[in-house]
């Protein structure tokens, strides 16, 4: 079994959450004991934000 096509995804906020979206289509070809032609999927997931970075600690900056 083969399969080429497309995919997109996007993340987006959602109040304090993470949100995401994805869609992906393929051609499924050359299978045996299974039909040939399109699959399409829809995923949307909600997750907890990522948490921030941590901010590495500023020293002063010495010039000559």
């Amino acid at each position: 079994m083969l399969g080429v096509g497309p995919q997109i995804g996007y993340v987006f906020p959602i109040g304090g959450m993470q949100g995401y979206v994805n869609l992906k289509a393929y051609w499924e070809f050359d299978a045996q004991h299974r039909p040939d032609g399109w699959n399409t999927w829809v995923t949307f997931a909600i997750s907890p934000a990522a948490p921030p970075a941590p901010m590495a600690p500023s020293k002063p900056m010495y010039t000559k």
